[in-house]
């Protein structure tokens, strides 16, 4: 399995306009997305995703009132604190997301994630690829997004695009194993 972040971001830039094409194809045909399902649930089984650490790099993080409090319980700190040094504001100013520093949110660290044990809910459920959700991320869509994050996503993709039988207009040449 491809697992180098810049490699798999490149690649599914690539595969943008092919990804267009394949949701097309999956609805217009009412393909269950089943397949893909459990295919990424067998990799996850396989993959040690705290060696990856790319969802950490490249997602802002929203978190609730609730999750400030659970990683102020974790931290042993007030969670106001935890809210003034680790978050900020975003673009909707009703969301309060986890800080950026150095590109990554801001408790990871040496690709670990520091509160792990306190994580809040988005980082539970990402990919947010589970067989039996119903989840906005569970979407096509936002499948095709997390591709580009998620080295599982990635691979769970390509290998269901092929299961399907889809052949894309142009594949630009380029080929996953």
């Amino acid at each position: 399995m491809l697992t180098d972040p810049a490699e798999i971001r490149r690649l599914a830039r690539q595969h943008e306009a092919e990804d267009l094409e394949f949701r097309r194809y999956v609805h217009g045909r009412h393909i269950s997305d089943h397949p893909l399902r459990e295919r990424a649930a067998a990799l996850l089984q396989t993959f040690d995703c705290k060696s990856c650490g790319n969802c950490c790099r490249q997602t802002r993080v929203p978190v609730s009132a609730d999750g400030i409090a659970a990683i102020a319980a974790f931290l042993g700190m007030d969670a106001g604190k935890v809210r003034q040094l680790y978050t900020e504001r975003g673009d909707d100013s009703s969301e309060t997301l986890l800080r950026q520093q150095d590109d990554a949110c801001v408790f990871l660290d040496a690709g670990l994630c520091m509160v792990y044990a306190a994580r809040p809910e988005a980082c539970r459920q990402f990919p947010a690829i589970a067989l039996h959700a119903d989840l906005l991320g569970n979407r096509m869509p936002s499948v095709c997004r997390q591709a580009a994050i998620c080295p599982v996503v990635f691979q769970a993709l390509e290998e269901f695009k092929h299961l399907t039988g889809f052949h894309p207009k142009a594949r630009h040449g380029v080929e996953v194993s």
